[in-house]
């Protein structure tokens, strides 16, 4: 315990002092460097290549002329979000961004709305 004078309160501060006979005994080098000799590299073991589990959708024509925060939307939407607060918090968009760029979105046909239930695919 420390103290900063002589009627102050001990402080809980962990100290350790050295002697001089610790100093001398401590390596040459320090001990969180590596060795000069790197490891040998461990070869990797022999496997297939990797492959598609699931089968990619066809990308859907996405309109250039949407705005980003629609982008954003209509991809999440895509990716199977489904609620204005969900689609706010996966895109990270203000939750009244969402719902003016779904609101957009349904006027041109992008995407379906039953309720809160956002859909990609418009009811014929």
């Amino acid at each position: 315990m420390l103290r900063s004078g002589p009627k102050a309160a001990p402080h809980p501060i962990s100290t350790r002092a050295f002697s001089p006979a610790d100093v001398i005994a401590l390596p040459d080098r320090p001990v969180w460097q590596r060795s000069a000799k790197a490891p040998a590299p461990v070869p990797a073991p022999a496997s297939e290549p990797l492959r598609l589990v699931k089968d990619a959708a066809p990308a859907a024509a996405v309109p250039q002329d949407l705005t980003d925060n629609q982008k954003a939307v209509l991809q999440a939407a895509i990716d199977g979000t489904s609620t204005n607060a969900a689609i706010a918090k996966a895109t990270g968009i203000n939750p009244g961004s969402v719902t003016r760029a779904v609101d957009a979105l349904v006027k041109r046909g992008l995407l379906a709305k039953d309720g809160t239930t956002i859909r990609t695919e418009v009811a014929a």
